[in-house]
């Protein structure tokens, strides 16, 4: 027979087998349909049919089988070596269990059979492992694909990067950010036995007490800002320096000089090296709220937000601490040699915020802002031009900012008030100025103050430094009368 009439003979029998298929189905279904209540005879007569019921069988019609036509599941391709790889791990362990009850050694016959049931498991073994492994390879997309791909993924911590640095789109707390009410519980429950949930915090020691706070605690009531400086570095969106330890640190700010013509015939080079004079030094200090204490009656209460009191009262606290620190260090600093005088030791005028305004040299004259004390803030504000306006205007996207000629001017509380030889004003550059933070901020629990009966204490710690260029900075001082 030619290999023409085999194919012929095996296309025929194909189709004919799938016309019989639709053809039982069709007449199952107009059975079924004509079929009276309790006629099950047509069923089993269709489902008793000689040699069918090996191959498929009908069942009542649902909406994903109209037809109610079942095809028998395909055997498992690997159950024949699975069943003989659990008899003859059976039979190696009937053995060793005999002859460890027996205490004996095994016999030659005993030691080849396992030795044979061993190298025929070893086999299985390797044929089942090699088809897991080609297994792993199909891809997810198609149940009879084969192969792998490898899809282009974007670099870890992505996301999270992107969070820090306030990209993306915003619309609240993430899902595994930190409860902040199941926080405030764990850290009320701290203040009282100095215990706390690994989850939220660790205690850094036993006489300490020091909670290590976590870094983002859900739906927090932060001040938007801490103190006058990082409000000034917020305008320019410029952040503080950030460190995860305390050691010392220098940022070299690099003073190019002029350089000149060189004839063509020059025979020798002209050194022009930069100066490293206006490098800011951010060695670390240790800042503090200072201690406030709260009876335990008040903690034990449900209503108390301890993570309240914590985010607004002693951060502002700190926070307020290390702006006193460094605008008293700026005061002070007599290397600082850009003065403006004001006119007398009650006032100034426009020409003195001028004059203060254009005081640094031309490389710090960008990314400004004048600070002036309370005193000195409110006379500004009533200072009036020629054509009656406010020499300070607000700005159009923040109404709650003033500008003089265009550079930020923001109140600071430490700067000195209206007297003889008081520094009541400063312009300074933050491109020559820096903040440093650290990641060891942490909350100390005082429980054992003999003088605060019952109550419990907090003080927060945090490690800052501050550090600037003196060219960068310039001082509006009173004169001595």
């Amino acid at each position: 027979m030619s290999s023409k009439m085999i194919s012929s003979m095996s296309d025929n029998l194909a189709i004919n087998a799938v016309a019989f298929t639709v053809a039982m189905t069709a007449a199952r279904t107009a059975l079924v349909a004509a079929e009276p209540t309790g006629g099950v005879s047509f069923r089993r007569a269709f489902n008793g049919i000689g040699g069918l019921h090996s191959s498929f069988h009908f069942n009542t019609p649902s909406e994903d089988n109209p037809g109610g036509l079942d095809v028998a599941p395909k055997p498992e391709p690997f159950k024949g070596l699975r069943e003989e790889f659990s008899r003859l791990y059976g039979e190696a362990h009937t053995v060793i269990d005999t002859v460890t009850r027996e205490n004996r050694e095994m016999k030659p016959e005993e030691k080849t059979a396992n030795e044979t049931r061993f190298t025929r498991m070893t086999a299985i073994k390797n044929t089942l492992d090699e088809a897991a492994r080609f297994a792993a390879l199909k891809l997810s997309g198609g149940a009879d694909a084969v192969g792998s791909i490898q899809l282009p993924q974007d670099a870890n911590g992505r996301a999270e990067f992107d969070a820090s640095e306030g990209r993306g789109k915003q619309t609240g707390p993430k899902a595994d950010d930190v409860d902040r009410v199941q926080f405030n519980r764990a850290l009320v429950r701290w203040s009282e036995t100095g215990d706390m949930d690994r989850k939220f915090a660790t205690i850094t020691s036993a006489t300490q007490s020091g909670a290590l706070l976590p870094k983002t605690i859900a739906l927090p009531d932060v001040p938007t800002v801490g103190n006058v400086l990082r409000e000034a570095m917020d305008l320019y969106t410029i952040k503080p320096v950030y460190t995860t330890g305390t050691e010392a640190m220098t940022i070299p700010i690099l003073g190019a000089a002029a350089g000149g013509v060189v004839a063509e015939n020059a025979n020798a080079e002209t050194e022009n090296a930069p100066t490293l004079t206006d490098s800011i030094v951010l060695n670390v200090s240790t800042y503090q709220s200072g201690t406030g204490y709260f009876s335990n009656l008040v903690l034990n209460a449900n209503s108390f937000d301890l993570v309240q009191y914590i985010q607004t009262d002693l951060l502002d606290a700190k926070e307020q601490g290390l702006e006193a620190a460094a605008i008293a260090a700026i005061i002070a600093d007599a290397t600082i040699t850009q003065i403006v005088p004001t006119s007398t030791t009650a006032t100034f005028t426009y020409a003195n915020l001028v004059d203060l305004n254009r005081s640094l040299p031309k490389r710090f004259d960008r990314q400004k802002v004048i600070l002036l004390s309370r005193t000195a803030y409110a006379t500004a504000e009533k200072l009036l031009g020629d054509d009656g306006h406010p020499v300070l205007t607000r700005d159009p996207q923040n109404q709650e900012l003033l500008r003089f000629n265009g550079t930020p001017v923001l109140r600071c509380d430490n700067l000195e008030g209206f007297g003889a030889t008081k520094v009541i004003g400063l312009v300074i550059s933050l491109r020559g100025f820096r903040l440093r933070d650290t990641a060891n901020q942490k909350l100390h629990r005082i429980t054992q103050n003999t003088a605060k009966v019952d109550q419990t204490g907090f003080n927060l710690i945090g490690y800052h430094a501050y550090g600037y260029a003196v060219t960068a900075i310039a001082k509006l001082r009173t004169p001595a009368s």
